[in-house]
């Protein structure tokens, strides 16, 4: 058994990968839930007047990485080597001055553990990449233990 403990009326014109994501802000919360897996949450928030679309290469627009809590700047784990995303690529549509949210697909804590990160503080991170960019935003940190 594994425990955790969280401590986060016009075509949309689509963003092409040259294009900064000036005036699309993102905020992620991270969440330990019950059943021993974690996930987040991700508010995509338009601040443009005008609709927005956000198109990602696969079926995961948004995934977890995790890094360790006394501030390493590697990731020590991430959810691309567990998750499936095969399918159509995604597309999130945004109206202007809207808020849309994305969920991070569920991972046990057992995956994120494996068999080679001890128990511990994690500090989360969750990335996307919207027209090919790479976008990585400050999810939260959860304590990790194998009970």
């Amino acid at each position: 058994m594994f425990a955790g403990c969280a401590h986060g009326d016009t075509a949309p014109s689509v963003l092409p990968d040259a294009t900064p994501l000036r005036g699309v802000d993102f905020l992620a919360q991270l969440a330990v839930l019950d059943t021993g897996a974690l996930t987040a949450d991700v508010h995509v928030t338009n601040r443009r007047g005008s609709p927005v679309a956000l198109e990602f290469p696969d079926a995961c627009p948004a995934l977890l990485r995790a890094y360790e809590a006394d501030g390493g700047r590697v990731a020590v784990w991430d959810q691309r080597q567990v998750a499936e995303c095969e399918g159509d690529p995604a597309r999130l549509e945004i109206g202007g001055g809207a808020v849309a949210v994305l969920r991070v697909p569920h991972v046990g804590l057992d995956r994120v553990l494996g068999d080679s990160l001890p128990p511990g503080s994690y500090r989360f991170t969750v990335y996307l990449r919207p027209g090919g960019q790479v976008v990585e935003v400050a999810a939260g940190t959860a304590d990790l233990a194998r009970d």
